[in-house]
């Protein structure tokens, strides 16, 4: 049988260098745990499976300062993105907070 790239049972990290921890593999994907997202690679390339994210790797080596900094600020802002939409979710699930009554003359500043 052939031996897979990505070895499950040593760290993970991707193409930025971050450290992700493992949910569960199979010989086909790999699903990982990095702040508080999932992420699903192909065990066999390591690419990211995510819309969007074609361009993350994932391996069991960290990669060179060079490489991970020529790619960390567009996975940067895509993680920015996901949090800012979780936050969306959040806050337009739970209770409002804000005083949206009319102002009266009271609400004036003198």
């Amino acid at each position: 049988m052939k031996q897979l790239p990505i070895n499950v049972t040593k760290s993970l990290y991707d193409s930025d260098g971050y450290r992700h921890t493992l949910v569960t593999a199979t010989p086909v994907q790999i699903v990982t745990l990095l702040e508080g997202f999932y992420w699903l690679w192909d065990r066999v390339t390591g690419r990211c499976l995510l819309e969007g994210m074609g361009h993350a790797r994932l391996s069991n080596h960290v990669p060179s300062g060079d490489d991970a900094q020529a790619r960390r600020n567009p996975v940067a802002e895509t993680r920015a993105f996901l949090t800012a939409q979780s936050l969306i979710r959040s806050v337009a699930s739970g209770r409002r907070d804000i005083d949206d009554s009319p102002a009266g003359p009271h609400d004036v500043a003198h």
